[in-house]
């Protein structure tokens, strides 16, 4: 071991107890709903019930559970869109206004 790599070393240890710190906190991520739920708190400017909150919590996650479903499903490359626009009625009469 070199001088130059002793005292980098020397150098280091206090930063190990630090980053050990760290590493036995580790923050849970907190889930969408809960961030949504805050969002909707903040702008109604008044604090949600527990009832409110278990419901809201319960759409937000059967929501993204449907968005997941349908994240999954791979449409094909030139897919057709299901509708087609068409701003004049069947049988070629316009709408009077």
């Amino acid at each position: 071991m070199t001088r130059r790599e002793f005292t980098q070393l020397l150098l280091s240890l206090p930063l190990v107890s630090f980053a050990a710190q760290e590493a036995r906190q580790e923050p849970s991520e907190p889930s969408p709903e809960s961030a949504w739920l805050t969002i909707v708190q903040t702008v109604r400017g008044e604090s949600l019930d527990e009832e409110t909150r278990r419901r809201l919590s319960n759409a937000l996650k059967a929501q993204n559970e449907l968005l997941a479903r349908l994240r999954q499903f791979k449409l094909p490359e030139g897919s057709e869109p299901a509708f087609v626009f068409q701003p004049v009625p069947r049988g070629g009469k316009e709408v009077s206004r």
